[in-house]
């Protein structure tokens, strides 16, 4: 059985939660590597993989693990009809991201949407942009270092 373009994009929206949970910031960089990083408006503060790799290191607290002890659910994903470019394709997934900080309780931590713009390049999907919005929002205290809400 082959992969349509929608499975390959669900893929790569799996994969960036995968390396996220892992705390893997490098390979994170990477995947994103011709991507830019937005707020919900549009307005970039990520561009490229170093920049990307940095924002998330700098960003999210490591636990005893080494990991944010964090797990991203991607769910909705909803495909934009690509009208006449075959090479681009927009998706918006609504997320919920699970948290468990050392020696506490499981629990909801963050839903939101993502609003991805994907390139085929040489005959393979990747990020172009991502705009990230916050829904409802629980206790980051133990999940980032700075304050998203203002």
């Amino acid at each position: 059985m082959a992969l349509s373009d929608a499975d390959r994009v669900r893929n790569l929206l799996s994969i960036y939660g995968d390396l996220v949970d892992a705390a893997d910031f490098d390979a994170l960089g990477e995947l994103m590597a011709d991507a830019r990083l937005c707020d919900e408006t549009g307005t970039p503060f990520a561009t490229g993989a170093a920049e990307v790799t940095a924002f998330y290191r700098g960003s999210l607290r490591l636990h005893a693990d080494g990991t944010p002890r964090t797990h991203h659910l991607v769910l909705g994903t909803r495909f934009a009809d690509p009208g006449d470019d075959a090479d681009r394709l927009a998706c918006r997934s609504s997320y919920l991201v699970l948290h468990q900080p050392d020696g506490g309780e499981l629990r909801p931590l963050l839903t939101g949407t993502y609003d991805d713009v994907f390139a085929r390049r040489d005959g393979k999907w990747c990020f172009a942009e991502r705009r990230m919005g916050m829904r409802l929002v629980g206790d980051l205290s133990t999940h980032l270092r700075f304050d998203p809400t203002g």
